[in-house]
């Protein structure tokens, strides 16, 4: 969503037509290509990039940047997994090929910020704002939920969020946890009685979670305090967003969490991917640091993690090593 906000913003600040297409090598792509659709996921959950659709375009001699697109491989997810030159960077060079190019091509993130610092050092109108309040000020300008996903979330806080008073959680597992030292589930606990018992008015904790096994705790300590969303969760290391099907349910159960989240008037969370950046942008009072809790595992669970990772990464290494010099010598045999 970040990189998304960047190249439309770049779109217009320099006078071409943005075009955001998430094909097949988006997490949340489902392919239903026909002779009067053309799939571009972005538009399942978000208004069109511009006035114009992909298919708008498509045989009427614009010229695009990156410049190795055209209109024959516009579609062609092929390029987007194979050619480097697919993905757009910002700002782009006056000398770079396809400067002059009547559209810009957003295909995919390559880092949370990392089209920040050359976009808001190239334009004066960007200076002496953060990273954080320069998305914040442009995120509605550039990109919009369609009203379909917008009735989904009204309709669950409508619903659901009855209290005066909502404490956002977000707690991340699964291969996030697998591969990082995270906080623990009694940490988080912790925090949140903390935060409540400070509370003079009724309140409710909405649980924005991938784990099974955390919400199942969460929901014997809370009971009906609790509140969460119907979605996919994982009993084990294994990540959502990576399993097979159901990628445009998962896209939808995906954004609203992180609204209901983004609504919420406290946010207890993590270094957990893009949540924690979005929340804040979403929802500007969660920028005030009373308004905020953020955690981080302690210096042993990291070091423990470190551990596990490099060990793990050890034993992988050892048995791919053990398993050529097995083939090689069966070769000589």
């Amino acid at each position: 969503m970040v990189t998304t906000i960047c190249g439309k913003l770049y779109a217009e600040l320099t006078g071409r037509i943005p075009i955001v297409l998430w094909r097949q090598n988006c997490l949340y792509h489902e392919s239903i290509d026909s002779a009067e659709t053309i799939d571009n996921a972005f538009e399942y959950f978000f208004e069109p990039s511009s006035d114009y659709t992909i298919a708008d375009l498509i045989g009427k001699q614009y010229s695009y940047y990156p410049a190795c697109w055209n209109d024959q491989n516009i579609l062609d997810d092929t390029l987007m997994q194979q050619d480097e030159q697919a993905h757009f960077r910002l700002p782009i060079e006056v000398d770079c090929p396809g400067s002059d190019a009547d559209v810009l091509v957003v295909t995919e993130y390559p880092g949370i910020t990392s089209y920040l610092p050359g976009l808001m050092t190239a334009y004066p109108r960007f200076q002496g704002l953060s990273e954080l309040e320069m998305l914040s000020r442009y995120f509605y300008n550039q990109i919009h939920l369609n009203s379909r996903i917008q009735h989904l979330i009204a309709d669950f806080k409508q619903q659901h969020l009855k209290a005066q008073i909502n404490v956002g959680l977000r707690i991340r597992r699964t291969d996030f946890a697998a591969l990082k030292a995270t906080p623990s589930d009694s940490k988080y606990v912790n925090a949140v009685n903390t935060y409540t018992a400070k509370l003079d008015k009724s309140y409710q904790i909405f649980l924005a979670t991938d784990c099974a096994r955390t919400l199942k705790k969460f929901r014997q300590i809370y009971g009906d305090r609790l509140v969460y969303t119907d979605c996919i969760r994982s009993e084990n290391a294994s990540a959502i967003h990576l399993s097979r099907g159901n990628n445009r349910i998962k896209g939808e159960q995906m954004l609203l969490d992180l609204y209901v989240l983004a609504s919420c008037d406290y946010f207890i969370g993590s270094d957990s991917n893009w949540f924690w950046l979005i929340t804040r942008i979403l929802n500007e009072p969660l920028t005030s640091q009373d308004k905020v809790l953020y955690l981080s595992a302690t210096r042993l669970q990291k070091l423990q993690k470190a551990v596990s990772v490099s060990s793990t990464t050890l034993l992988k290494t050892m048995y791919r090593r053990s398993k050529m010099a097995t083939k090689e010598l069966l070769n000589l045999a």
